[in-house]
């Protein structure tokens, strides 16, 4: 029986150590890092075609893009000078969506719209 317990406590000794290893939670790896500023570049123009849907035209590319009804709020706001933090606190009032799925979406979002060129991220006052 002793050699029951024993193996138990080794069992459940590795089981301890492999989740701490493994534990990675989100939302202290969203604390820790730095989120980046973005603002629309001034080349490309935005219509709202409805309450659902807006489309982006990259006057440099001469390439269009359709934003679905997040997507088109998050420019919006974007548009109006909003930091990435009061638009992720926007999308959660209106969608219903944890803070932290928010800001973990709308960085996301703007990430891709930087690789696409239409953004321009900032550093304080100044454009990086």
């Amino acid at each position: 029986m002793e050699w029951l317990l024993v193996a138990s406590f080794i069992v459940w000794k590795w089981f301890c150590i492999a989740w701490v290893l493994d534990f990675d939670p989100p939302l202290v790896q969203l604390k820790t890092t730095t989120m980046a500023s973005y603002r629309p570049k001034s080349n490309v123009v935005s219509t709202e075609i409805d309450d659902e849907e807006s489309v982006l035209l990259s006057l440099e590319t001469q390439q269009y893009y359709s934003l679905n009804e997040t997507g088109s709020r998050i420019w919006a706001l974007l548009s109006d000078g909003h930091d990435t933090d009061d638009i992720a606190s926007a999308v959660t009032e209106e969608w219903a969506i944890a803070h932290e799925e928010a800001l973990e979406y709308v960085h996301s979002f703007l990430q891709e719209l930087n690789e696409a060129d239409l953004v321009e991220e900032m550093s304080g006052d100044k454009t990086v």
